[in-house]
């Protein structure tokens, strides 16, 4: 069997975290709180502030059907495994295409791409110093460098475009080829990325770290002989229970959509 072309699944080699096996789950944010000197006799006292908002992942369900005829079934006793695994691969990519494409799915996590602060572009692609940039707003926005797991995510376009810039002209290329490194982080890329559209080229520099996947409980699959009886074709039914968001979206995350 040769497996069907799925879009490449990037968030787990980023560094996003992943949970299996998982209720309903809860991540605080705290925000706003802050400091202040006071004199050694008096003074003002600092404000009292402080806010804390939370993140939550709750099952969304996440259906692939695949009809099959009587006749494959009888002849081929591989093809179960084999569609087990385009179908897993298939509900996976379909996940990563809700929270990286650039409008949110009707049932489906809301997009982390769609979320994320925006990087202008005065021109037709991004010049270096843009996408320098990207990084200097996570880092003005209080992103720690040395505890992050900074990566880049770009799509087909962007790659091609990575591929061509020189961060210091005929001395050193921005994407290095051999650890597949972008400006110093690791890049990883797939049509997965704004791929609501289909068209322009897009870069996303996030902080995986403050990205949370779970998958609650197994995939179950149903081999279904009743619904196409009549016409001798059973199928396949697959459901997975899943979700997906990020943690401080607009600060920790910064995109180029359809550059």
């Amino acid at each position: 069997w040769t497996d069907q072309l799925e879009a490449n699944l990037v968030l787990a080699s980023a560094g996003a975290n992943f949970y299996s096996g998982v209720d309903n789950m809860k991540f605080p944010v705290f925000s706003s709180i802050n400091s202040g000197f006071v004199g050694e006799t008096g003074g003002t006292a600092p404000a009292a502030n402080g806010t804390a908002t939370s993140v939550t992942l709750d099952p969304k369900k996440l259906i692939s059907i695949v009809n099959v005829s009587a006749e494959a079934i009888a002849q081929n006793a591989s093809i179960e495994a084999a569609l087990r695994r385009n179908m897993a691969a298939s509900v996976a990519s379909t996940l990563e295409l809700a929270l990286l494409g650039d409008s949110d799915i009707t049932d489906a996590p809301t997009s982390i791409f769609l979320d994320a602060a925006t990087q202008t572009v005065a021109g037709a692609a991004p010049t270096v110093a843009e996408l320098l940039n990207m990084e200097a707003t996570l880092l003005g926005n209080g992103v720690n460098l040395q505890g992050a797991r900074m990566a880049w995510l770009l799509d087909s376009g962007a790659l091609a475009e990575a591929k061509q810039l020189a961060q210091v002209s005929s001395v050193s290329p921005a994407y290095d080829n051999v650890d597949k490194s972008f400006f110093g982080y690791f890049a990883f890329a797939s049509s997965n990325l704004g791929g609501g559209s289909g068209s322009g080229t897009n870069y996303m520099l996030l902080d995986a770290s403050k990205v949370h996947v779970a998958q609650f409980g197994g995939l179950d699959v149903i081999y279904d002989i009743y619904t196409n009886a009549g016409t001798g074709e059973p199928r396949y039914i697959l459901t997975s229970l899943v979700d997906g968001d990020m943690v401080q979206n607009t600060t920790a995350a910064v995109k180029i959509a359809n550059a």
